[in-house]
Formats: structure tokens, C-alpha cells, sequence
């Protein structure tokens, strides 16, 4: 990544370009051509780069956190890391940048001076004197401080974390305790409309079936009254036939009647026509 890695490395190593990323952090990126720029990214460039925040061993976590985008967390790498590492401005490296240059050598010369002497009883036994330059110089002096702010800032940034995460926690219980309170109410809501749709639907269930058995009683009697009404209609019809059959008996008799008294007749007219 060489673009990333200058880009990252003159942000760290430039004052200026530190206060204006400072104005506005994600536009300052957006702007350099990096608006798909990440955690990891940020991270990477700085393990590449020698003698600056330890290699990168002290950032927080690469990945964006709760509610955080790639660009947020690559922001949140690059404000640690400024913080860890902060750039002296430009009229303070023109004064200072010349200095360790030329008293390093006399140190590294010193160095190999004590290395050549030879050491004497009274030398092994006394502390050699320090000298001003020497003192002011002292690596360890620097690595010591430099690695007491980091665990300083790291342990800041680490109960800084828990905070954000025992909030997270107790945001997170509190919500839930609501959602489980909505979701009691809402249940209970619903198993009353339940309640109250199947007492309905009960209710109207039997005045169905108390309707259904009145049209059916109803129908019975119907029935009954129509089987009453055909079978005295029917024992009318018998005996209207009846009264028709002896009727018909009677008229045959008086037909046979005067049949015999028509032929009685006749009988009396022809022998009164054969006497002299």
C-alpha cells in the first residue's frame, strides 16, 4: 500500500497536516483520495513504518465498533496514533532537527573512546561522571517515558472501553427489559381480542344453531300439518267416492227400473194390438 503508507506517514510526521486533520478529520481523508480507507489499512501502514507508536502495537482494535463505518475506525487509528506520536511543527524541527545531528556524533565518539581506554581500579569502582549531552540524551530515559504514556493512554483508552461497553450493556438490559415489557403488553392485548373474537364467535355459533333448530322444528311441524291436512284430504277423497259409487249403484237400480217398466210398456202395447 504506498500511497496509504506515505500518506499515513506524513501525517504522523507533519505538524501541520496534524492540525488540519485535526479541523476536520474525515474530510482531511476524504479529500487525499482515501474516502474507502479502513482500520486495517491504517493499521498495516504504521507496523510498516520503523520507530513510530511500536510498530502499531498499541492501537485499539482495527475493526469498526458498535455504530462506527471502515472510515470512522480508520479515523480513530490515525487520532490514537497522532496522540501517541505527536509531529513538532515546522519552526520547531528547524531548530531542533540540527542539534541531535551534531551531538550524536560526539556521543557515538565518546562511546568508542570509553570502549578503547582502559579501565582502571578507581574507575570500576566509581561511577563515571555523566555529561550534560549524555544526560540529555538518554534513550532509555525516552523510551521509558515514551512507553509510560503508552501504557498510560492505553489504559485510559481501556477503561474508556469498559465505560462504553458497561453503557452498551446497561442500554442494551434497559432496552431489552422494554421490548420485554411491549412485547407482556402486546401479548396480553392480543390474548384479550382472542378472547373477546372467540366469545363472539361462540355467541353467534349457538344463535345459529338455536336458529337452525327453530327452522328445523319449523319444518317438523310443517311436515306433520302437511301429512295431517293430505290424509284428510285423502279420507275426504274416499268418501266422496264412496258417496259417487253409490250413487252411480242407485242410478244403475233406477235406470233398471225404468228399463223394465219401458219394456213393460211395450209388452202391454203389442197385445193390445193382437185382440179382435
Amino acid at each position: 500500500m504506498p500511497n496509504i503508507l506515505e500518506f499515513v506517514r506524513g501525517l504522523l510526521t507533519d505538524a501541520e497536516e496534524q492540525e488540519h486533520f485535526a479541523e476536520n478529520p474525515q474530510r482531511y481523508v476524504t479529500t487525499r483520495g482515501f474516502a474507502d480507507l479502513s482500520g486495517e489499512d491504517v493499521t498495516e501502514a504504521i507496523r510498516r513504518m520503523p520507530q513510530t507508536v511500536a510498530g502499531g502495537a498499541q492501537l485499539p482494535p482495527a475493526r469498526p465498533q458498535r455504530g462506527e463505518t471502515e472510515i470512522d475506525a480508520a479515523v480513530r487509528q490515525l487520532q490514537v496514533a497522532i496522540s501517541l506520536s505527536p509531529a513538532a511543527g515546522r519552526a520547531d524541527r528547524e531548530t531542533t532537527e540540527p542539534e541531535p545531528q551534531a551531538q550524536a556524533e560526539p556521543e557515538h565518539d565518546l562511546e568508542r573512546e570509553e570502549e578503547r581506554a582502559p579501565v582502571s581500579v578507581q574507575t570500576d569502582l566509581e561511577p563515571a561522571p555523566v555529561t550534560a549531552s549524555a544526560a540529555r540524551l538518554d534513550p532509555y530515559a525516552v523510551f521509558g517515558d515514551e512507553m509510560a504514556a503508552i501504557v498510560r493512554d492505553a489504559t485510559e483508552q481501556m477503561q474508556a472501553a469498559v465505560a462504553r461497553a458497561e453503557n452498551t450493556l446497561r442500554e442494551a438490559e434497559h432496552d431489552a427489559e422494554r421490548i420485554r415489557e411491549a412485547a407482556q403488553v402486546d401479548a396480553e392485548t392480543i390474548r384479550g381480542q382472542a378472547n373477546e373474537e372467540a366469545k363472539a364467535i361462540l355467541l353467534n355459533a349457538r344463535s345459529q344453531q338455536i336458529e337452525a333448530e327453530s327452522a328445523f322444528e319449523t319444518a317438523r311441524l310443517a311436515r306433520e300439518e302437511a301429512q295431517r291436512e293430505s290424509s284428510e284430504l285423502l279420507a275426504e277423497a274416499r268418501a266422496k267416492r264412496d258417496e259417487i259409487l253409490a250413487a252411480e249403484q242407485e242410478l244403475r237400480k233406477q235406470l233398471e227400473g225404468v228399463q223394465s217398466v219401458f219394456e213393460s210398456l211395450q209388452r202391454g202395447n203389442v197385445a193390445r194390438d193382437d185382440t179382435p
